[in-house]
């Protein structure tokens, strides 16, 4: 995927490659907040606004998500379904074994090379 370079065109509007407008996030939360209060319709607001109607429309789903929702969550909390305990061996040279939730068993010399492991077949 190709990132877009931004200019500054001559009215002062940031726009990127393609002439999208690019609008500050204080704008963009303005503008949610003020569709849910018009008597227009998102078609008409949209429009009087210079705006693409789609974009308004993921502006106002950012803006109701983060209000029913205003702690984001941490990756660790989104990943509870790979966990790992530290404990000690009584004997250092034996292998180390982890069975996973679906019934993979997974045996290697450190724990390091099991997590490595581990993770690679999470993706």
């Amino acid at each position: 995927m190709e990132i877009p370079e931004v200019e500054v065109v001559a009215d002062g509007v940031v726009r990127d490659s393609r002439g999208r407008r690019h609008r500050p996030k204080s704008e963009r939360e303005r503008l949610a907040r003020e569709s849910f209060e018009t008597s227009l319709s998102l078609v008409e607001f949209a429009r009087r606004e210079g705006l693409n109607y789609h974009t308004l429309i993921g502006w106002r789903y950012d803006l109701k998500r983060r209000a029913e929702s205003p702690e984001p969550r941490s990756k660790a909390a989104k990943s509870e379904s790979l966990q790992f305990a530290e404990f000690r061996l009584p004997v250092p040279s034996s292998k180390l074994e982890v069975y996973l939730p679906d019934g993979t068993l997974l045996r290697g010399d450190t724990a390091a090379e099991l997590s490595a492991l581990a993770k690679a077949l999470r993706c």
